[in-house]
């Protein structure tokens, strides 16, 4: 089985380095001032009365440490730009939460000592190898936690060979539906050719002419042909055309004007009857 998430999931990630960081400006400043002693015009004495005449070694030193002077400034200003991440993420659909897999193994075939044919188990080194070739083939990974299992069972061995199917009758072949609706579709056409169509023929070979304007025997009442097309017919069955030339004519007339044409069908099967 699997186990597979299908939600989508975006996020925006921004991250700062202190370590990695770059100076981006800077702005010193340093003052210094060291030693001054007694100051006064060159060449003239001091505005001070004279040191007495005593001597004092200590004082000497005293009055060298009051004449010195020191005076130091120091001023620092320093921007830094931090190293700064922007990561924006989008995880597609169909991500594989888990897979578990079951194998059966059959038991191994082997010949005993007295030659027969036996069955037996796996040993663990076997199944060990066969687990680890399924872990290759499905992806296995323990950081999705997934499972594999392979077990050694013995298969259900059948000897006799199930019961054979009897062949399918030729009526109930697929093909067979498609060859009787041809044939019906053929029987038909030559009951029409021989019912409808060879009583018109011969009655185009035996039909006398017709004289313009007169109705045939046993027509009294019908509705005559036009004249041109009675007399024309007439003629040509008087010329002694064949019946099938005939039967040519009837259908192209038929083709061109179908009113006229019935007209011609009804007179031959009156005149047959």
């Amino acid at each position: 089985s699997v186990d597979i998430d299908f939600t989508t999931v975006e996020s925006t990630t921004e991250s700062y380095q202190p370590d990695n960081r770059a100076v981006r400006s800077e702005e010193t400043f340093e003052e210094s001032t060291r030693g001054s002693g007694v100051a006064g015009v060159p060449g003239a004495l001091t505005n001070q009365p004279p040191a007495g005449g005593t001597t004092d070694v200590a004082g000497g030193q005293a009055g060298e440490g009051q004449g010195a002077a020191l005076n130091s400034t120091r001023r620092a200003t320093r921007n830094y730009e931090v190293d700064r991440n922007i990561s924006h993420t989008r995880t597609a659909p169909g991500t594989l939460k888990q897979l578990s897999v079951a194998v059966l193994v059959d038991y191994r075939t082997q010949a005993d000592a007295a030659g027969a044919t036996e069955r037996v188990p796996l040993t663990p080194e076997e199944l060990q190898r066969v687990e680890e070739l399924v872990k290759e083939a499905v992806g296995f990974s323990e950081e999705r936690a997934d499972s594999i299992k392979v077990n050694n069972i013995p298969f259900k061995v059948v000897d006799e060979v199930g019961e054979v199917m009897p062949p399918v009758p030729v009526w109930e072949q697929p093909w067979v539906a498609g060859v009787v609706k041809q044939v019906l579709g053929g029987i038909f056409v030559l009951f029409m050719l021989i019912g409808v169509l060879k009583p018109v023929l011969r009655t185009l070979a035996i039909k006398p002419a017709v004289m313009p304007g007169a109705l045939p025997p046993g027509q009294a009442g019908q509705p005559q042909l036009a004249g041109e097309d009675q007399v024309s017919l007439s003629q040509q069955a008087g010329a002694g055309i064949t019946p099938e030339q005939q039967f040519g004519m009837a259908r192209s007339m038929i083709e061109n004007d179908p009113r006229r044409g019935a007209h011609v069908v009804k007179d031959w099967v009156a005149s047959d009857g």
